[in-house]
């Protein structure tokens, strides 16, 4: 690709990113919060400078038990990253 479609590419995943209705966070490899979305901030009532630098244990309600936990994780770190339609709450049951 010209590096001028790159941009717009790239400005383009931004808008997504910043616009969609889901909650979206990404991390590091280890786990620290880098960079969350407007949705992020409307679901969790946590500020992006709240968030910022955390890790996403940050974000336990206290209404699931560990094994929830440990299965959402395991999804994850197995590179099964689509929340599915019927929710995690659903799934990892």
């Amino acid at each position: 690709m010209a590096p001028r479609k790159n941009l717009t590419r790239l400005g383009l995943l931004e808008t997504a990113l910043e616009h969609a209705g889901e909650s979206i966070f990404i991390t590091d490899v280890n786990g620290t919060i880098l960079w969350v979305n407007p949705a992020f901030t409307a679901i969790t009532g946590y500020t992006a400078e709240e968030a910022v630098g955390k890790n996403p244990r940050i974000l336990q309600s206290g209404h699931h038990p560990q094994e929830f936990y440990e299965r959402f994780w395991s999804h994850i770190l197995a590179g099964d990253l689509r929340q599915p339609a019927e929710g995690w709450d659903a799934v990892l049951r």
